[in-house]
């Protein structure tokens, strides 16, 4: 198998968060230089040899997002966003959704006015 470089990532920008679904690779957040956090949502066409078209930014969250605190998960028909926003207990966790259409494309994530708090027993249990 041999890689090739099909598309630069957004100037600056580390730390992400990444899916993919069928046609399209989407980067969450991030930091810009490697200091300021973001919240923007990037996405790249998949193409029928696997290459990347340009990123463009296509929305952006409620809150920033860096590979530190925020995990995503892909399902055949959702994005799931595990925002986790006190590291220091990891007990208020965000469970954001959008739902994937059926050209790849993200409907507007759905995401709680309050976080999920997880009990002392639950959190020790799922570890």
């Amino acid at each position: 198998m041999t890689f090739k470089h099909s598309a630069k990532l957004p100037p600056g920008l580390t730390s992400f968060v990444s899916v993919s679904t069928s046609s399209r690779l989407y980067l969450f957040g991030g930091l810009y230089n490697k200091e300021k956090e973001s919240s923007d949502i990037y996405y790249a066409d998949i193409r029928t040899d696997y290459s990347l078209s340009d990123f463009k930014l296509t929305g952006s969250l409620p809150f920033p997002v860096t590979i530190d605190k925020v995990k995503a998960v892909v399902t055949p028909k959702y994005v799931f966003l595990v925002d986790i926003t006190d590291t220091s207990s990891y007990k208020n966790v965000y469970l954001c959704k959008a739902s994937i259409n059926a050209n790849g494309s993200l409907e507007e994530f759905i995401v709680p006015s309050k976080p999920f708090v997880l009990g002392d027993q639950f959190y020790s249990q799922s570890l």
